[in-house]
């Protein structure tokens, strides 16, 4: 085996603050920073391979691989629950009940928007990035992502392939639902789609904050729509959808 490279130079950011890296502020901010992060890994990544010749099982293509899924899968996250929290205002859920679901399970403001009566641009385009989630290989591509991320937590997701369509041999990331992809390419490709999702969703969170909450009286908030919002239960089931 050839003698590897210990190591590149790779720029770290040390300022500017990151309200300052990125376009926006508070949730805006935080999600697109996510981005930024994936963008970081992914450079890091190109670096390293072409310093190594290929991408193998190297400490660097692990570490940026790792960097960049963590990373795609928290500006999403990040961008999904600001339309969560957005949606609970404008649909008047009490602030006591707000914010009780997980990072993860952000899906689950769709329903409590169509309760609500509350229209969402991203609507479809979530529930296409998240069709099977919970599956062993679901259709949606950030279902997808997400569980190549949750793998990687487990183990190694680079896997060895004498050919893939024609190409020459070599690592390959095992995507659920969509098979063996050359890790760049496939990065990149997940990296258009999250950013493009991101700023839709912080499309509609900017929406909403024009949105007046429904009055509250003596029996609690006054619901928006024909159908009362679910209750953390009914939450609970919705979220089994996705």
């Amino acid at each position: 085996m050839a003698k590897i490279q210990r190591s590149v130079r790779l720029k770290w950011p040390v300022g500017p603050h990151y309200l300052r890296w990125v376009d926006g502020k508070g949730a805006h901010a935080w999600a697109r920073f996510k981005v930024k992060s994936a963008d970081w890994y992914l450079g890091a990544l190109q670096i390293t391979a072409r310093v190594a010749g290929d991408v193998d099982r190297y400490a660097g293509v692990e570490l940026a691989i790792d960097g960049t899924l963590s990373s795609l899968c928290a500006a999403a996250d990040a961008a999904g629950c600001a339309v969560l929290d957005a949606v609970e205002r404008a649909a008047g859920v009490p602030e006591d009940e707000r914010g009780q679901l997980a990072v993860a399970e952000w899906g689950a403001a769709l329903e409590i928007a169509r309760a609500a009566g509350i229209s969402l641009a991203c609507e479809r385009a979530v529930a296409a990035a998240l069709e099977g989630s919970g599956a062993r290989a679901p259709e949606g591509w950030l279902a997808q992502l997400r569980l190549l991320r949750d793998r990687a937590v487990r183990h190694n997701v680079l896997v060895r392939r004498f050919s893939v369509g024609g190409e020459p041999p070599g690592r390959f990331v095992d995507v659920p639902g969509l098979g063996a992809r050359r890790p760049i390419e496939y990065l990149k490709s997940a990296r258009t789609k999250v950013a493009e999702l991101v700023e839709l969703l912080l499309s509609d969170v900017d929406a909403l904050a024009h949105v007046v909450p429904p009055e509250t009286g003596h029996d609690g908030p006054r619901r928006l729509g024909p159908r009362p919002l679910p209750d953390l239960a009914a939450r609970a089931q919705v979220l089994r959808r996705y």
